[in-house]
């Protein structure tokens, strides 16, 4: 018989949280960021619409 195990991982980054070479580094070892990464993991400009 064979065991089944499950295992979930949830974490709440924040803005802060991006600036953290570490854990870019993480990213890009698991290949979730390429290695030409800007440096900017989210761009937030133009999230709201703005009336001028």
């Amino acid at each position: 018989m064979k065991k089944l195990e499950l295992s979930v991982h949830y974490y709440d980054l924040n803005l802060e949280d991006t600036k953290s070479k570490e854990l870019i580094d993480w990213f890009k070892e698991k290949e979730l960021l390429t290695e030409e990464y800007n440096g900017e993991l989210a761009n937030f400009k133009n999230a709201y619409k703005v009336e001028k």
